[in-house]
């Protein structure tokens, strides 16, 4: 037996597609399919009695549809033989996995697979530990452990970052369940919650798809990326660590003697529409300065989002702490708004 491979904390999902993706196509010989010559034997001793006048025996014309599918059968094996080699090969493998029938497949089988959408699998995926025995056997000694060893490679590293900020990061990333034109807001209290409940190994929070396991020092982002688009999930991290290295270097930017509703104009203008909209296909808002008004009374213009687009900042007192608007920016956003505005009516 072979050395077993340690898969633990990878997406087994994201394991299955790239064993699949390196794995051979399914052989006839290694089909679950009964042999087709036999059936076509059998059908064949329903009608060559010894009396061949005899009126056909009971079941032969139950036997009659069979036995001109297996001939469909035979003709489209024909059609696949590889002259060069003499092998009959199976044609079923499509150039890519269909994701959702194979998770339906996964899940039916608890991840333990033979084979999977007209290729070679053979291995136990439902253990942290696999042994490799059986994919080596088709795919080449070592298969298995080269195509964990990529995964694991390609692992995004979360080391020091507060695991609870990073699972608000990527709720604010990702898209919703279901296409609504309102974005719910984000509660803290109950993510903190069920962060703790599943040990952050999170498939949805907040009516958002999460679907990563936040539980190590790295994380295998597959499904993230897949649903949101390729490197979502770094870009995430990224924005964290760049976050983390302007809190540790800002300062608070005065905003004295501005008016506060203009520079939350102003600030709103600078910043981002939510990904929510493009991803929904949902037109973003334009600025409507009454609302704004509003509710920068009702907040005391303490804001973390208005009309669609992120603040995170307050701006209350004559002092500005530009660090939740500039990591979703960019360092600097804050003060650049603040030194057009101040030129402006100088």
């Amino acid at each position: 037996m072979a050395e077993k491979v340690f898969i633990g904390g990878l997406d087994k999902l994201h394991v299955v597609h790239n064993l699949w993706a390196r794995s051979t196509k399914i052989t006839s010989s290694e089909g679950d399919e009964e042999e087709p010559w036999t059936l076509i034997e059998e059908v064949e001793s329903l009608y060559n009695s010894d009396d061949s006048q005899e009126a056909p025996k009971a079941g032969a014309e139950e036997a009659k549809r069979p036995y001109e599918q297996v001939v469909r059968d035979i003709m489209q094996k024909l059609t696949t033989v590889d002259i060069a080699s003499d092998e009959r090969m199976s044609d079923t493998a499509s150039p890519n996995l269909n994701v959702p029938e194979a998770r339906d497949q996964c899940e039916k089988s608890q991840f333990k697979l033979n084979g999977l959408q007209g290729k070679v699998m053979r291995c136990d995926l439902s253990e942290e530990w696999v042994d490799p025995t059986g994919y080596d056997e088709h795919n080449g000694q070592g298969a298995f452990a080269e195509v964990v060893a990529e995964i694991i490679r390609g692992k995004v590293s979360i080391e020091s970052l507060d695991k609870y900020q990073l699972t608000h990061g990527l709720w604010e990333r990702t898209r919703p369940i279901l296409k609504v034109n309102v974005e719910l807001p984000y509660d803290p209290v109950v993510a903190r919650r069920l962060c703790d409940k599943h040990r952050f190994n999170l498939v949805f929070l907040q009516g958002k798809v999460i679907n990563c396991d936040l539980s190590g020092e790295s994380v295998d982002c597959w499904v993230y990326d897949r649903i949101n688009g390729p490197g979502a999930f770094a870009q995430v991290v990224g924005s964290m660590r760049r976050g983390s290295s302007i809190k540790e270097s800002v300062e608070n930017v005065s905003i004295k003697e501005l008016d506060k509703h203009e520079l939350l104009r102003a600030l709103w203008k600078r910043s981002n529409p939510s990904r929510f909209y493009a991803m929904c296909g949902v037109q973003a808002p334009e600025f409507d300065d009454e609302a704004a008004r509003e509710e920068s009374k009702e907040l005391n213009f303490d804001f973390r989002f208005l009309q669609g687009r992120i603040i995170k900042c307050n701006l209350s007192g004559e002092m500005a702490n530009p660090w939740g608007y500039d990591r979703y920016t960019e360092e600097g956003a804050f003060a650049k708004v603040v030194e057009e505005l101040r030129r402006k009516h100088a």
